[in-house]
């Protein structure tokens, strides 16, 4: 506890020298990497700066740092994604609400492109945690596209297919870690709404449109998809779902009141109806198979019964039909 503190302290603190909010950085990592680190317990008691949301705080001040100092910048271990990476892997089922939706913003509005590209290019050599096929496809796509280019030089046609490949390459990694954060652990519905209506501090400018489509095509894929869970972690679809509600009820005023944005915003209410509307038929579809199941089930164990008192039955006689009638 003591350690996190001074960590955070450091960081946050203005007198700090730039080396010396990135050792407090890399302490703190080695804290959260000890598995013994508690987002709800450590975080929100770890300053005694003035502050109402401390990893938005830290999370902003490793970004100042990297983009005042190139040298730092450099060095994906000093990077914001670095750090929801870290929480995010080492820290079970202990971020609180308000944390999780800092993550959210600091994923859509705040992490460039680039340091996508390098903490993928760092990452995905080194943890399997980082693992998902469809970034991986695109990820050898644009590279074979690359050496096309390098073999054969640059033509119009190549440069706009790495162009959207890296685009989609950027989309998908983003739409990751998304997922991440929304099924790492089940929420509460009313501190979820509550950190929402904080926390989406670019609401105007359409963050939460862009929250809701991405919310809804991560329910598409989340019930398609075959990848091992663990038997103890939340279910997917119910933390899509979960968090699909409570964007929309917490910020039916910005949809409502958004004038300027009013297409963005019907699209992005259409997409959500879309998706959950086929969830809802695909879990309908379930529930009959099941009903089927269990009919077939009972069937089975009824006619297993039959079958062993057909054989607990007296021995036969030792004569048969044919001799009585003749």
């Amino acid at each position: 506890d003591v350690t996190v503190a001074a960590a955070v302290d450091k960081i946050l603190s203005t007198q700090s020298k730039a080396d010396q909010k990135i050792d407090a950085l890399q302490v703190l990592l080695k804290c959260i990497k000890s598995r013994k680190f508690s987002g709800r317990n450590h975080f929100d008691k770890a300053t005694n700066e003035t502050t109402k949301d401390v990893l938005c705080s830290i999370l902003g001040n490793i970004e100042k740092l990297n983009n005042t100092n190139d040298s730092f910048k450099e060095h994906v271990e000093n990077s914001p994604l670095n750090l929801l990476y870290h929480l995010l892997h080492y820290c079970d089922d202990s971020i609180p609400e308000h944390m999780l939706i800092s993550m959210v913003h600091f994923i859509l509005c705040r992490i460039s492109a680039d340091e996508f590209r390098k903490h993928s290019a760092h990452l995905s050599k080194k943890s399997t945690w980082y693992c998902d096929p469809s970034i991986k496809v695109l990820e050898k796509r644009l590279k074979k596209a690359q050496s096309q280019s390098d073999e054969n030089g640059e033509s119009e046609e190549l440069t706009e297919l790495i162009k959207r490949l890296d685009n989609r390459l950027v989309a998908a990694q983003k739409l990751f870690y998304i997922e991440k954060i929304v099924t790492h652990s089940k929420c509460n519905s009313a501190l979820l709404r509550s950190a929402m209506r904080d926390g989406l501090t670019q609401s105007r400018h359409g963050e939460v449109e862009v929250l809701t489509q991405t919310l809804s095509k991560l329910l598409r894929e989340v019930g398609k998809e075959k990848k091992y869970r663990n038997t103890d972690a939340p279910n997917a679809s119910s933390c899509v779902a979960q968090w699909l509600s409570a964007v929309i009820d917490s910020n039916m005023s910005t949809f409502l009141s958004s004038s300027g944005l009013s297409k963005k915003a019907s699209t992005s209410i259409e997409s959500a109806k879309k998706e959950v509307t086929a969830a809802v038929l695909q879990t309908k579809a379930l529930l009959g198979l099941e009903e089927l199941l269990d009919h077939a089930e009972s069937m089975l164990h009824d006619n297993g019964e039959n079958s062993s008192r057909s054989m607990d039955v007296s021995p036969p006689p030792l004569y048969g039909i044919e001799s009585l009638i003749f």
